[in-house]
């Protein structure tokens, strides 16, 4: 099912991104042959007015036939020629053709965000401050301690001696802090047995509460990559604790976050060709293996996914390069500046070796997903 979920969510971005240019072609008038909901050959076809509407076999992407594109549909339509120049692609103004082209991007960029402001409305948002969420199988549950605890100080140790005594905690991240400095990593039996100790102050309802020698013990042992990886149990099973928060305030939250996503995108792709940069890419079969995790998570983290993949979607097509919307508009500013129509011949030919090169990189990253 998680396949299922995969494609059709995927598949809703790719709608999503082709509304775009479809809804703004049709604004300008544009004769469109064809909205495409997929490739390869046709499973169900209506026409409406002078547009056909199709679902094809392939879940691999969709297209909006223009007139006047120059691009692989091209061929499959009438020639430009028995149309007014004024309703093709090539014949409107640019800043028309421009708006056309960027707007499958921005209706990625603006569908992320939609999705973001349903997962922070579901979700809600970390609170500030060392206010906790405590899971009810874990060894805090088991103690006394509850979601919503604030915790003031923490001190732990281990049976060897290790110990990180009475941290004042003023944020959760020092809560983790405390944690981890008596939580190694293992790379021998050694640690089997081993206890890890907590004790804790919170307040409670303006209330001073003590949790004293709350423990757990490295009981079990994973092979990792030739190493013993030792293993905790119980669960610690403690999170930060989370307030939800309002439309106005997810949507802020949504459009902020968007923007991250898309600066962090765009730095990723500045380190591609620096040494293990191929490392922040994935292709068809790592970004299904990603979904997965995130499924694993339940709706909200999956939903987060999608949004991260509809905004990696509308970034890498804003890109300056050929078979992408980014390299049109690149082609459509040349042509605006110099003044000079760029013959149909070269644009095939650069969007071409565009679409060519594109090609052989997903299928380089897909065996790196799979092999390596």
């Amino acid at each position: 099912m998680t396949l299922v979920y995969f494609l059709l969510g995927l598949s809703l971005l790719i709608f999503v991104h082709e509304l775009g240019h479809f809804i703004f072609a049709k604004m300008f008038n544009v004769y469109v042959y064809e909205f495409s909901m997929f490739m390869g050959p046709v499973i169900y076809q209506k026409k409406i007015g002078e547009t056909r509407y199709s679902i094809r076999l392939l879940p691999i992407g969709g297209y909006v036939a223009m007139a006047g594109e120059q691009n692989q549909q091209a061929a499959m339509y009438p020639s430009p020629e028995v149309l007014p120049l004024d309703r093709t692609i090539k014949g409107i103004k640019p800043w028309k053709k421009f708006i056309i082209l960027v707007a499958g991007a921005s209706f990625n960029l603006l569908f992320a965000a939609v999705l973001l402001v349903g997962y922070f409305m579901g979700t809600g948002v970390a609170e500030a401050g060392p206010s906790i969420r405590v899971s009810d199988d874990s060894i805090f549950y088991q103690a006394g301690l509850r979601t919503g605890d604030v915790i003031t100080s923490v001190s732990t140790s281990l049976t060897t001696g290790a110990t990180y005594q009475d941290l004042e905690v003023k944020s959760f991240g020092e809560i983790i802090n405390a944690i981890d400095a008596t939580n190694p990593v293992a790379t021998d039996f050694n640690a089997i047995g081993q206890t890890q100790c907590f004790d804790i102050e919170v307040t409670r309802n303006n209330q001073a509460l003590t949790f004293n020698q709350v423990c757990r013990t490295f009981t079990r042992y994973d092979l990792d990559d030739n190493q013993v990886v030792t293993t905790i149990e119980p669960l610690l099973g403690i999170g930060q604790n989370t307030r939800s928060v309002n439309i106005i305030e997810a949507t802020s939250l949504a459009a902020a976050t968007t923007g991250q996503m898309s600066l962090l995108i765009y730095n990723s792709l500045g380190q591609l060709f620096a040494p293990g940069g191929l490392d922040n890419v994935s292709g068809p079969v790592g970004i299904y293996n990603s979904s997965v995790t995130f499924a694993e998570q339940g709706f909200f983290a999956f939903l987060f996914f999608l949004s991260l993949i509809s905004v990696n979607l509308g970034v890498i097509n804003l890109l300056p390069f050929p078979a992408l919307d980014g390299g049109q508009i690149t082609l459509l500013l040349a042509e605006t500046i110099s003044r000079k129509k760029i013959s149909p011949k070269i644009e095939g030919i650069i969007n071409g070796i565009g679409f060519t090169i594109l090609i052989s990189f997903i299928i380089l990253i897909t065996i790196r997903d799979i092999f390596f």
